[in-house]
């Protein structure tokens, strides 16, 4: 039904009010000729409101004067009304497409940049930052395409010796620049509570930063549970020939620091979820019963109703209505139970419809294990099992996050 209307709005359709003492006949005779109209009402005896297609409006005039009834058009739908109004009124939608164009001319444009740091700038300001992004050609008015984040990322980066990372991203017309300050403690901060930056769990590096300490993994490597990543013992002296290996006691007396630094990994989840190909689904008939019952205390009252149920089947909802005088409550109370007809009705689902909402259910799943911050790269689906009742499925997700954490010496 849902299609057909759609159809009629593309077409165009007016709704009537047809008036008359054969009304049964009128219907059959537009059923005969072939018009095809839709959402009849009774309004009485004599009206009905109709809604008919305005190719065959005008057939319908002839029939009224063959029964005796009278037609009156009371509101018109569809593209082609909208289309005629658009036609009177040109300059509104010349406007209109003009500003369709612009709109996404526009959208090719940076209008905005924003400065973002993850900690708090010292030894240099957002000001300061937002001039040489300007200088490198990121700034307002700007079209998106011709910038090339990963050069400006490294010209950034090299200009600004005090920025030890920056990343810039684009979200529509908005540019973010999301920077990490140089910070060099002083040995007396270095040296307070020493730790190393350790993963919380297995991963692959994507994005490595060390601010404090000394490297113990790059990027691409695979890490695990509880690893170090960065190391808060730093020794004063380092291999001559990087092939041969040196036991860490032969290194001399380590500094030790509080590590620190950025480590970004790609983690990988996996859920098995199962759907059913058969679902039951209840659906209210537009049935129901009510009634309303007065509590006194334990004892329950019948007002208005039947006690009990009259459908097989059923939902019931409930409202309890209390008594409040002052700070005094008395032990009285109404209910009001409304019973809802429902029947069974059974939906088949598709094997690829099956696969996407169990996909959905998992990904919801290992949404809600993220850590904020994370977000997911990509998804794997492959489906376990599969019988005439219901599909296994395993996907397994690849997110980006933080893996770090602080664990002292």
């Amino acid at each position: 039904m849902q299609l057909k209307k759609l159809f009629a709005y593309f077409k165009g359709y007016v709704t009537l009010r047809v008036e008359g003492k054969f009304l049964e006949k009128f219907l059959n005779l537009a059923l005969h000729q072939g018009i095809y109209f839709f959402d009849a009402k009774t309004l009485s005896p004599q009206v009905i409101e109709l809604n008919v297609l305005l190719e065959d409006f005008w057939q319908l005039r002839h029939i009224t004067k063959k029964v005796y009834c009278t037609i009156r058009v009371k509101s018109k739908h569809g593209l082609p009304f909208i289309w005629s109004n658009l036609k009177k009124r040109k300059m509104l939608l010349v406007g209109f497409i003009c500003f369709i164009i612009t709109l996404y001319l526009m959208s090719g444009f940076i209008w905005q940049v924003e400065i973002k740091s993850y900690d708090e700038l010292y030894n240099i300001s957002e000001d300061e930052i937002a001039e040489e992004v300007y200088k490198l050609g990121l700034k307002p008015g700007a079209l998106k395409m011709k910038i090339d984040r990963h050069e400006l990322e490294k010209k950034l980066a090299q200009n600004m010796e005090l920025l030890s990372w920056v990343a810039i991203d684009f979200q529509g017309t908005k540019a973010i620049v999301k920077v990490v300050e140089r910070v060099i403690p002083s040995p007396e901060q270095l040296e307070k509570n020493p730790a190393h930056v350790v993963a919380v769990k297995d991963g692959i590096i994507e994005e490595f930063l060390v601010m404090v300490g000394e490297p113990k993994v790059k990027v691409g490597d695979t890490v695990h549970q509880g690893q170090i990543l960065i190391s808060g013992l730093i020794y004063p002296q380092v291999a001559e020939n990087p092939e041969e290996e040196q036991e860490e006691g032969n290194l001399g007396e380590p500094r030790k620091v509080k590590a620190r630094g950025i480590v970004r990994a790609s983690v990988w989840y996996q859920v098995n979820t199962s759907i059913k190909l058969h679902e039951v689904k209840t659906k209210r008939t537009g049935n129901y019963q009510k009634n309303i019952k007065l509590a006194v205390g334990n004892k329950i009252y019948l007002v208005k109703g039947q006690k009990n149920c009259i459908f097989a089947n059923f939902e019931t909802e409930k409202k309890e209505r209390k008594f409040q005088f002052g700070d005094f409550t008395p032990p009285l109370k109404i209910i009001q139970t409304v019973y809802h007809e429902v029947e069974a009705e059974e939906k088949k689902i598709s094997l690829d419809e099956a696969v996407k909402i169990a996909t959905r259910k998992a990904l919801r799943k290992i949404e809600d294990k993220l850590p904020q911050g994370a977000k997911i790269l990509d998804h794997q689906v492959e489906v376990l099992d599969k019988n005439k009742d219901n599909i296994k499925v395993k996907v397994l997700v690849k997110s980006l996050e933080d893996i770090t954490k602080t664990l002292s010496f």
